[in-house]
């Protein structure tokens, strides 16, 4: 990209998770943000009610992980029943020690995290924000945006530059329609009635989140946090969007699932459950981020933790472009990398959604024969997290033919550890960074002069874990822990290394047994990156 004087490093056009945790990554490392929102207030009703460790790993690096923790309630899997009503498939709870500290899969109340969210950008001295204010005009060639006020109150109208343009203004994303941006439909197009009521009285409900495989009305039930409980409905042939505008339609059909006196109705909406991906999501200044960028239907609990892996992927390129002087040129990954793996989630997400919502009487019992057979067998997901791909292209170490090499792309765990007394998340003491992780020591000193170089001017960080915890004979800017709990040991020995190097975002960039691997990793990194 070329300089110029921009009146902000970056320009946030929306303000949902994705905008301010967006904002929160680029403040929070010195870049001074603008974010244009045209509602003055935060959407106060549910709309994401799941997601999952991704996300709050995120979060740690935003500053808020530790106060939503107490705001989430935990996974406690879910079951498929089909036409007889007997499970099909069944997803468990994932159990401890969980592989990024944080619980696999969590339940929140979505204006709950996100005001905890703009709390904390209101601490940070470098965002700027507009809310009230809509975008009317963008130039991705000059990085100039034109607003105005939303409500047409007479206040003159903005024009602000940014040498970055960050769309994560929804699927209606007007920064998407203006630079003609089309929409490729991956074929998933369903309506549905979504839900949300408070329980305000006990009432009989199952205890696991369940997916009703029912041809005659295929539906979902979710236990959020706290009181909140949700209900997704396929619409059927002969009704409409329209007729749920009637609070009494609504009551009648949540009425076949449970006591509705039990509950006060917060939301209730139709939805159609789209399978969309952005044909591009960048152009020269402007990147797509967040549901501007894809949409999925929901039965993965995918849609939030997308985009929330669109923000890291994108947040860490930015900021070493800026601050840690990179090329630019490992932007263009950003499209590279997201696409595939947005893509692979979306169609595992149909996948799901196609078992759900099945209409056809003979073809769901055939569906229920076969997937009760796999259940049998042993050859089912019990995991759902397990459904979700690494990163297949892109900013990773690769083998001779050119395809990425082991462990590549893989999602690095976060250990608990210890320096002296008490056990803390790895990330809470390394930061958004590069990180060289290995077993011993032995390997951190065998990194040649070049490549060391490299290391210090990337900002990147040596970290040893092993028995001892702080060793005073590790070396200059090796950083020692002694682990709690095994996760990294079980990792380690599953990819059978000894050192991995590990991206900001926590993606593994490759790993390494021996003095040459370590070496010939790093330099593979810097031709990446230089």
């Amino acid at each position: 990209m070329s300089e110029g004087k921009f009146d902000f490093d970056a320009a946030i056009i929306g303000y949902g998770p994705a905008g301010v945790s967006l904002a929160l990554l680029l403040a929070r490392h010195g870049l001074t943000v603008a974010v244009v929102e045209q509602m003055m207030d935060l959407y106060p009703k549910p709309r994401a009610i799941g997601a999952d460790h991704e996300f709050m790993r995120t979060m740690q690096f935003c500053g808020v992980a530790d106060e939503m923790e107490g705001h989430i309630s935990h996974y406690n899997g879910t079951i498929y029943r089909g036409v007889d009503g007997e499970p099909i498939q069944i997803f468990e709870a994932p159990k401890p020690p969980y592989p990024l500290a944080w619980c696999p899969v969590f339940g929140f109340v979505q204006p709950d995290i996100e005001n905890m969210m703009r709390e904390k950008a209101k601490t940070l001295p470098g965002i700027t924000t507009y809310l009230g204010w809509t975008l009317t005009g963008v130039n991705d060639v000059t990085g100039q945006i034109d607003i105005a006020p939303a409500d047409g109150d007479g206040t003159a109208p903005k024009t602000l530059t940014a040498k970055y343009i960050l769309a994560c203004d929804g699927g209606a994303s007007t920064v998407r329609k203006l630079l003609g941006i089309p929409l490729d439909d991956l074929e998933f197009d369903q309506e549905w009635l979504v839900i949300d009521a408070l329980q305000k009285k006990p009432v009989d409900l199952p205890d696991k989140n369940i997916q009703y495989c029912d041809p005659h009305r295929p539906a979902t039930f979710i236990k959020g946090v706290r009181d909140l409980r949700r209900w997704e409905l396929k619409l059927r042939p002969e009704e409409t969007a329209a007729q749920f505008d009637d609070p009494e339609n609504v009551a009648k059909v949540l009425s076949d699932y449970v006591d509705t006196s039990a509950f006060d109705i917060w939301r209730s909406a139709v939805y159609r459950f789209h399978a969309l991906v952005a044909r591009r999501w960048r152009s020269n200044r402007v990147f797509l981020v967040g549901d501007a960028a894809h949409q999925t239907p929901p039965f993965l609990g995918q849609g939030l933790v997308a985009g929330s892996r669109d923000v890291f992927n994108l947040a860490w390129k930015i900021i070493l472009v800026e601050k840690g002087g990179v090329a630019p040129s490992v932007l263009d990954s950003y499209e590279v990398e997201r696409i595939p793996h947005a893509i692979s989630v979306i169609e595992a997400a149909k996948k799901l959604g196609l078992i759900v919502g099945e209409t056809d009487p003979a073809k769901a019992r055939a569906r229920d024969d076969e997937l009760r057979q796999m259940m049998k067998e042993g050859k089912d997901v019990r995991q759902r997290l397990s459904l979700i791909p690494k990163l297949l292209d892109g900013i990773m170490y690769k083998d001779e033919k050119g395809n990425p090499a082991k462990g590549a792309g893989s999602l690095f765990i976060q250990p608990m550890v210890k320096q002296g007394d008490g056990s803390r998340r790895l990330d809470d003491l390394v930061g958004m960074d590069f990180l060289v992780v290995t077993k011993s020591d032995a390997l951190q000193k065998s990194i040649n002069a070049s490549n060391m170089d490299f290391l210090r001017r990337l900002g990147a960080r040596q970290i040893v874990i092993g028995a001892g915890g702080r060793d005073p004979e590790a070396g200059e800017g090796i950083t020692t822990f002694s682990e709690d709990g095994g996760v990294f040991k079980f990792w380690m020995e599953a990819f059978g290394c000894e050192a991995v190097v590990v991206r900001p975002d926590r993606y593994v960039y490759g790993i390494a047994n021996s003095e040459d691997e370590i070496n010939l990793v790093l330099t593979a990194l810097k031709a990446d990156v230089a």
